[in-house]
Formats: C-alpha cells, structure tokens, sequence
C-alpha cells in the first residue's frame, strides 16, 4: 500500500507537523507501524481498522508506553493510503472534533484531485 499525506492547498502536511511534535521513540514506533501498513496486504486490527459509523474514514493506531497515537486516514484508491489528521488519543473513543477535521480534509483532498 502507498503512503500519502495529506497536503493543503498551500502544500503544509499538517501530518508532518504532527510526528515531528511526538517524543522520538514515539515518532520511531509510528514510522514502524506506516512502513508495516505499506508492506504488507494483511494487518493486524490493532494497528489499523475501519472506523464504525464514519464513511470511509480509518484509522492507524500506534500505541507506545502510555500514550494512543491516532491518524485518520482514507483509501482513494485500493492500494492507496492517505494521512489525514493525527493526535494523540486521551479518552476511549475518538473525540468528534477530531472526525470532522479529518472528514474537511478528506473533502479538500478529493477536491483537489478533480
């Protein structure tokens, strides 16, 4: 699977502004977990599922020590993964405010793409 960020329309990867703010073992783990998503066809739920009641929203889990990293992300294409928005998870379920950044992203990323 082919790894994509998300970029703006000025070019800013706000994605990459999220791993460059994580502790460097965290950023290490997260990098690992990408390159596993874009070598292998099968991954473990634990590392990447589809998020329930959001249309083609998924998200990428990294977790490390204490702390549950997020990105949501989306499949334009079947072998194709864009990251969208990250943060880092505090409660049980993914906050709202997160789902609607990533959602206006999504929607900025296809539009971008006609």
């Amino acid at each position: 699977m082919k790894i994509l960020f998300y970029r703006n329309s000025v070019g800013i990867a706000p994605i990459e502004d999220f791993f460059n703010s994580l502790q460097p073992k965290t950023r290490v783990k997260s990098i690992w977990v990408l390159e596993l998503l874009e070598s292998n066809r099968f991954v473990s739920k634990s590392f990447f599922k589809k998020l329930k009641g959001v249309d083609e929203l998924w998200e990428v889990r990294v977790d490390f020590s204490n702390t549950s990293i997020r990105i949501l992300s989306f499949m334009p294409l079947a072998d194709e993964l864009v990251l969208l928005h990250g943060f880092i998870k505090k409660s049980t379920s993914i906050p709202r405010k997160e789902i609607l950044i990533a959602k206006s992203r999504k929607h900025e990323y296809q539009n971008q793409m006609k």
